[in-house]
């Protein structure tokens, strides 16, 4: 799920850059890349990740 969360992310990011970039309003820009890119590192930590997720519920019966 974090791959696909990256890869759609990655979409959205191109996206919204080569929209954001036409407009001119380069401050928008760059607050779009760096959210974007820090919501693809987020999820391709989550999925390379030692534990395999941020989040990880374990269940023990007994």
């Amino acid at each position: 799920m974090a791959v696909a969360g990256a890869v759609v992310g990655a979409g959205i990011l191109v996206f919204g850059a080569i929209q954001t970039s036409r407009t001119g309003n380069w401050g928008f820009l760059a607050f779009w890349l760096i959210f974007g890119i820090a919501i693809i590192a987020f999820n391709l930590w989550n999925a390379f990740s030692r534990k395999g997720g941020h989040y990880v519920v374990e269940r023990r019966d007994g």
